[in-house]
């Protein structure tokens, strides 16, 4: 379960930005999920929506997400092929454009926190961290400098193995978890289970699926009259394809 993504120095991107899925004390329609963890506010919101102006930087969040999940599953075997680090930092800046990239992300995992995150450039991994929070109180599992380890208590396994095999370019998260420790294998797992997409489809037959089963909420519909969009009811006309139609998709 999420709680918050942040970001800095990333494309469009040049202050931290932070997506915070905690819930506040703030009236509203629904409650947050009640859900207890180390820091917590009031429950954890099931979902969220982020809107506004073209090129404000709705994309380059989601995809500071995508990328850090693929470097995660991924840095090790990209690392070998020996190509750059894809840090992409904000450029309208003379300073930024030379600081490091970084991608951090707290979440629960039966009932467990973790705060994972690492900064980097084109050209190597500069930090990483990892904590837990198993009893309430962050615990470290290791923290990263360059190519210096340093490990905590919580982190069990073969640690002076796993960092012989440590590039440069690839995250001692994924090194890790690729030579099979047990310790981290959570953390990778929290990854490997996003789905993640940087679009809505609106392919008829998507529409016609929705709609045909009436999946369209009623709330939808108020918020994209609401911000403007001039959308305020919908309707659902059942009609035929013709020939034309037919036969025009056949030849596409």
């Amino acid at each position: 379960m999420l709680l918050a993504f942040s970001v800095t120095n990333f494309k469009s991107i040049r202050e931290t930005q932070t997506l915070s899925m905690t819930g506040t004390s703030l009236e509203g329609p629904h409650e947050a999920t009640p859900v207890d963890y180390p820091g917590h506010g009031v429950g954890i919101l099931p979902c969220a929506i982020i809107y506004g102006a073209n090129a404000s930087g709705k994309s380059n969040l989601l995809d500071a997400i995508f990328q850090m999940c693929e470097m995660v599953l991924r840095s090790q075997s990209e690392a070998q092929t020996g190509k750059k680090l894809r840090a992409l930092p904000f450029l309208l800046d003379a300073n930024s454009s030379q600081q490091p990239t970084a991608f951090e992300i707290s979440f629960l995992s039966d009932r467990v926190r973790f705060d994972y995150g690492f900064t980097f450039t084109e050209e190597t991994i500069s930090e990483e961290w990892l904590y837990s929070y198993p009893e309430g109180r962050r615990r470290k599992l290791f923290e990263r400098e360059g190519m210096r380890l340093d490990f905590g208590s919580g982190m069990r396994g073969a640690k002076k193995i796993l960092e012989s095999f440590l590039d440069e370019k690839a995250l001692f998260l994924t090194v890790a978890t690729q030579n099979k420790n047990s310790a981290l294998s959570v953390v990778r797992g929290f990854f490997e289970n996003i789905f993640a997409i940087n679009h809505i489809s609106v392919a008829s037959q998507i529409l016609n699926h929705s709609l045909s089963r009436e999946e369209v909420d009623e709330r939808s519909i108020r918020f994209l009259e609401a911000i403007g969009t001039g959308v305020c009811k919908f309707r659902l006309d059942v009609s035929e394809y013709t020939e034309e139609q037919k036969n025009f998709v056949r030849d596409l």
